[in-house]
């Protein structure tokens, strides 16, 4: 999901991922298509903000990665030094991403093969946008 400054969902996507063997590279991918999107929507200034710790370290850490992941790892942090006049990466709480999470179930619904939905906020979890930015501010 990307939010502008104000909160406000931009674009927001999900699908289903096969062969995807580790939660953190499935929140890669996820970080990926949103640093992929934001581009073409005219961003210039990102703030990647996630609950997986994880990530947020492996696109800080200065060093070469050479985990399973490390492909999308450099792809993530190429993406962002060569797309956007500035970025930082956070993290966050888990209870300020409950829109991620559902779409999250929603993609993990999907039968293998079906297109991914983007630029779509389902009716289901319009209650939580509100409710996450909240929480974040709150903290």
């Amino acid at each position: 999901m990307i939010r502008g400054a104000d909160g406000g969902v931009i674009s927001s996507g999900y699908s289903v991922l096969s062969n995807v063997g580790e939660a953190f590279h499935a929140e890669l991918f996820a970080c990926l298509h949103a640093v992929r999107r934001a581009p073409d929507l005219g961003i210039q200034k990102v703030i990647l903000a996630t609950d997986a710790s994880m990530v947020v370290q492996a696109v800080t850490f200065l060093e070469i990665d050479r985990s399973s992941a490390h492909g999308l790892i450099w792809e993530l942090k190429n993406l962002l030094s060569t797309n956007f006049a500035a970025f930082d990466v956070i993290h966050n709480h888990r209870s300020c991403n409950l829109v991620d999470h559902n779409l999250v179930s929603l993609g993990a619904s999907l039968s293998q093969g079906t297109d991914p939905v983007v630029d779509s906020i389902p009716f289901c979890i319009r209650s939580f946008v509100a409710k996450d930015w909240a929480l974040v501010y709150d903290q």
